[in-house]
């Protein structure tokens, strides 16, 4: 499109210009920001966070925030497997370690909900559905001691490198990722003394800036095999690495052009033995079927889209990411690259982590 075309375009609201006139709005966003997430190298005032970048709308990384939690020291996989003993937690389990994300169906065996298994009787002589190519896949939901999930981890780790994961063949990836305010529901009674009493309240910065205590509280656990699709939430987020690093991708509303949202049946992994005493994962789509609408974007895909760079920051031990509410992100994480952060390094739960859910506001 020439200038003289987009100009007028501009102008016109000419549909057929939208993709350029998208990307037109993503520049100039981008001049008003900041090349690279900001760090802030102590907490900000409850004023400057709600200023600088509550309202803004941009994201920072704060140190130093936590370091009145005893958890910054003491949360290792040893300790709280310890501490937690035989209590039950939450657990995702996955195949490939994309929990939540598109998935193409071929070389699955994918089944619906209520199917009768193959050759079996048909009372009805009614045709099966059709496999759809491409599912919403959400992981096995289980509960497991966190001693068990431990294992797993551990289990699944040494068998990595030996095998390729298929549906005949399946890895077990394990991560702690309920987001049902875990933290009060699981954890608080064995470790909310470790949080220093921000585990109800919040970071103090963070609660006087949104005006309220957290909505929830979540503790996220697992190995660098699990990673997260991008997506969006409608919460402002406050997310404390305490162990290992997670890498963040992140683009701002004006990008959602770059989603490429997919329609696709919502289905889950499902682990089942065969006849032969062998573990097999299948799909199952839920039925009645509901379509659910995801982004097939990967970090892979937006650098090769024409648009601006991503934001890409890594955050490390006893570091806070704020994450505004409406930012798509896609999370990577693994062990510490911190030689100075040597507790359990070679222990496969790479990271664990705490964040705060504050609900957004909808006015100006």
């Amino acid at each position: 499109m020439s200038e003289d075309d987009f100009a007028a375009a501009k102008e016109n609201g000419d549909a057929a210009a939208a993709l350029d006139l998208f990307r037109w709005l993503s520049r100039e966003v981008r001049e008003l920001m900041p090349r690279e997430v900001p760090v802030l190298e102590t907490p900000p005032t409850a004023l400057t966070f709600s200023r600088d970048f509550v309202a803004a709308n941009r994201p920072c990384v704060v140190k130093r925030a936590v370091d009145h939690w005893p958890a910054r020291e003491l949360w290792t996989a040893s300790y709280l497997s310890a501490a937690l003993g035989d209590t039950r937690v939450s657990v995702n389990v996955t195949p490939t370690g994309l929990g939540d994300a598109l998935l193409s169906t071929e070389g699955w065996d994918v089944r619906f909900r209520g199917e009768p298994p193959p050759n079996a009787s048909d009372a009805t002589g009614a045709a099966a559905p059709a496999k759809p190519p491409l599912v919403f896949v959400q992981p096995e939901a289980r509960r497991m001691r966190f001693s068990e999930f431990r294992a797993l981890v551990r289990e699944q780790s040494r068998k990595a490198e030996d095998t390729v994961s298929s549906s005949r063949n399946p890895r077990a990836i394990a991560y702690v990722s309920a987001q049902n305010d875990s933290f009060a529901a699981e954890y608080a009674s064995r470790l909310g003394a470790d949080l220093a009493g921000d585990a109800a309240s919040g970071l103090d910065w963070a609660r006087g800036a949104f005006g309220a205590a957290p909505d929830a509280v979540n503790v996220w656990c697992g190995p660098h095999d699990a990673v997260t699709s991008f997506h969006r939430d409608h919460y402002e987020n406050v997310y404390v690495v305490l162990r290992g690093r997670k890498t963040f991708t992140l683009l701002p509303p004006c990008d959602a052009w770059r989603m490429e949202p997919r329609d696709a049946p919502s289905a889950r992994f499902e682990y089942v033995e065969t006849e032969a005493n062998d573990l097999k994962c299948r799909v199952a789509v839920d039925a009645p079927v509901s379509n659910v609408t995801w982004p097939s974007t990967t970090p892979a895909s937006v650098r090769r889209d024409g648009g601006p760079p991503a934001f890409v920051v890594t955050v490390r031990a006893g570091e806070t990411l704020y994450l505004p509410a409406m930012w798509y992100h896609h999370v990577a994480q693994g062990a510490s690259d911190d030689a100075s952060d040597e507790s359990e390094s070679d222990d496969p739960l790479h990271t664990i982590a705490v964040n705060f859910w504050h609900d957004m506001r909808f006015d100006d």
